[in-house]
């Protein structure tokens, strides 16, 4: 299963991008199968939503099926990765 994890406003750090692998890893595992690709945009969204708001967006691109889109809104990348996944 291919995985990209892109940061928008935000460093991703090595350990923050194998967390992030590791976590998905362990969500979709069973599904990797039907799984083309994931991508996971980490972003800083703070400002109108709050200050050091972060948020995960992962796009599953399945095969034979239209996407699936997660996302998760904290303070906290980590929570908000493990929320989405």
């Amino acid at each position: 299963m291919q995985i990209e994890v892109i940061g928008v406003h935000l460093d991703v750090t090595a350990s923050l991008e194998a967390y992030v692998k590791n976590r998905i890893g362990l969500s979709l595992d069973r599904f990797e199968d039907r799984i083309i690709s994931v991508t996971v945009r980490l972003d800083d969204i703070s400002g109108p939503h709050g200050p050091g708001t972060k948020r995960c967006h992962m796009e599953v691109q399945l095969q034979h099926r239209e996407a699936a889109i997660v996302e998760h809104d904290h303070t906290d990348i980590y929570t908000a990765v493990d929320k989405a996944s």
